[in-house]
């Protein structure tokens, strides 16, 4: 491989890592956002919202935090992984 390409690839792989630093970090401040009880929400447009951002949390956990150790961080016991729900 000529340097050239080395030193493009070398900097996907960094932009890749900002990348996903910087979609960490959103999903933290979502996490620390969230509503954790708006199952109890009576008004039907806050539920719907809530039960939105849970179904978005879920797909970005399963993509940024295979172990849910974020998630359990900031969940309420009732919605932490079995292993963590102490």
């Amino acid at each position: 491989m000529s340097g050239h390409f080395e030193d493009t690839l070398a900097t996907f792989a960094c932009l890749d890592g900002e990348i996903l630093d910087a979609r960490r970090k959103a999903y933290v401040k979502a996490l620390q956002d969230h509503d954790w009880a708006y199952e109890f929400c009576e008004n039907k447009i806050a539920w719907a919202r809530g039960r939105s951002e849970r179904m978005l949390l879920r797909i970005l956990r399963d993509e940024l935090d295979v172990t849910w150790k974020l998630w359990d961080q900031y969940a309420p016991m009732s919605c932490r992984s079995a292993g963590n729900k102490r």
